[in-house]
């Protein structure tokens, strides 16, 4: 699939996917080195992948992403967009990130702190552009609005759980401790349980991202997230 997309190419008749054949997209470009100062990198528990960005808020956001349910995928630097204004001059641009949200909602990503956002403008308005004519929703995430310092520091510190094993016997065990008290805190939860920290940790934050348990990320800090068993009736949202 060419990720070098003219504005010409999207049919108006049906949206454009950055999904073919059942498989998500991979970014086009892969920062190799110090690109502006800086190279952010982690492995994606989600995706099974490193994910390599340029910018700290970049770096926050697909951190966010990795704790979200919501979540299924996401890519960053996705693909190449080139549009011509009113004027006839080509405005070109990489989003930061296409985002694949439950049940089947694709997304694009601009990141930017809100100073940045008028700086951008012919670059947010020309992808804002393509994406209108691809029938896909484009967000702006403002860092100071949408990436509040608590969430991104929740889940800088959960997304390393993530990775480790799946054990279903000890979430089960997390789940009937839940269930008892309706609601806990993490730090509760330690206390009231014989389960090893570490185990107990991994159980409860894996469960959380994976939308069985529910937390105020964006309020209530690491370790003391009061955790409770999500049902079906409460509507969810996007972290970010």
């Amino acid at each position: 699939m060419n990720k070098n997309i003219e504005s010409n190419n999207c049919s108006s008749k049906s949206s454009f996917s950055l999904i073919v054949d059942g498989k998500f997209p991979k970014p086009i470009w892969i920062p190799k080195w110090r690109y502006g100062g800086d190279r952010y990198d982690f492995d994606s528990p989600k995706l099974h992948m490193p994910v390599v960005t340029t910018t700290p808020h970049e770096h926050y956001h697909c951190l966010v992403l990795e704790c979200d349910p919501l979540v299924i995928s996401y890519c960053v630097y996705p693909l190449h967009i080139s549009i011509r204004d009113m004027e006839g001059n080509e405005i070109s641009s990489m989003p930061d990130a296409w985002v694949f949200i439950a049940p089947s909602f694709e997304q694009i990503r601009e990141v930017k702190k809100q100073k940045e956002v008028e700086k951008a403008k012919k670059q947010i308005e020309s992808q804002k552009s393509w994406c209108d004519r691809a029938f896909i929703e484009h967000k702006v995430i403002e860092v100071e609005r949408d990436l509040p310092e608590l969430l991104v520091s929740n889940c800088e510190l959960i997304v390393p759980y993530l990775s480790n094993p799946y054990r279903p016997d000890i979430q089960k065990q997390v789940v009937d401790l839940i269930d008892k008290h309706f609601e806990i805190s993490l730090r509760e939860l330690r206390c009231n349980s014989n389960i090893k920290t570490q185990q107990l940790y991994d159980a409860a934050l894996q469960l959380l991202c994976s939308g069985r348990l529910i937390a105020d990320l964006h309020h209530q800090p690491f370790p003391d997230l009061i955790l409770r068993r999500w049902t079906n009736a409460e509507p969810r949202q996007p972290l970010c």
